[in-house]
């Protein structure tokens, strides 16, 4: 697993930062990055959680973005209620003001009114709501990221519980069953180093 999250210290999003290590600059983010794909046995699939060019302030090597665009993709369904509580577990020990200052950074995009609305239910104490609200919000951008950069089909798969071991079970038999022989590596680039097989 290529964890871009991890290396970045953020989650990829306004609440990305919330109890994250300070970020690394590009240029160490990405020297990390390729220390760990050198590390990688390209023999086996690699799997990547689908990012945006950035994460944060950390921007995505040309290659490995392009890479990950034209890449086999699984689509995980997890019912909305289930992410809701997942989410309020997640940041609800943050204060209101961390949470409040992060939906700021989203009102030009949310629009006024439902930033507002967010904010108010902030106020109350009703996470679970606010949870709800961004969930549709990110659900949106989510869906027109994949329709512009995508480049194949993803192939969905609706998950229940809370059991993250039984997700990457499930998600292991799935590619394995759809796409039962690996890409090639691209050629080496340097003695030793080969780039990435997606």
């Amino acid at each position: 697993v290529l964890d871009l999250e991890g290396m970045a210290h953020h989650r990829g999003s306004a609440f990305g930062s919330l109890g994250q290590l300070p970020q690394p600059e590009t240029q160490q983010f990405q020297n990390n990055l390729y220390a760990a794909l050198c590390d990688f046995d390209l023999s086996r699939r690699i799997w990547v959680e689908g990012e945006s060019k950035s994460i944060g302030r950390c921007y995505l090597p040309d290659e490995l973005w392009e890479r990950m665009n034209n890449a086999d993709l699984l689509e995980v369904d997890v019912p909305k209620e289930t992410r809701v509580v997942r989410l309020v577990e997640e940041y609800g020990a943050f204060s209101t003001e961390e949470l409040a200052f992060s939906i700021q950074k989203l009102r030009k995009r949310l629009g006024g009114l439902r930033a507002d609305q967010a904010l108010e239910r902030l106020e109350t104490g009703n996470l679970h709501e606010v949870a709800r609200m961004l969930l549709d919000y990110y659900d949106e951008g989510y869906t027109y990221s994949r329709q512009q950069f995508r480049r194949l089909e993803s192939i969905p798969i609706l998950l229940s519980g809370n059991d993250p071991k039984q997700f990457a079970l499930q998600a292991i038999q799935i590619a394995k069953q759809r796409w039962p022989n690996l890409p090639k590596p691209l050629p080496e680039t340097s003695p030793g180093r080969q780039t990435l097989s997606a």
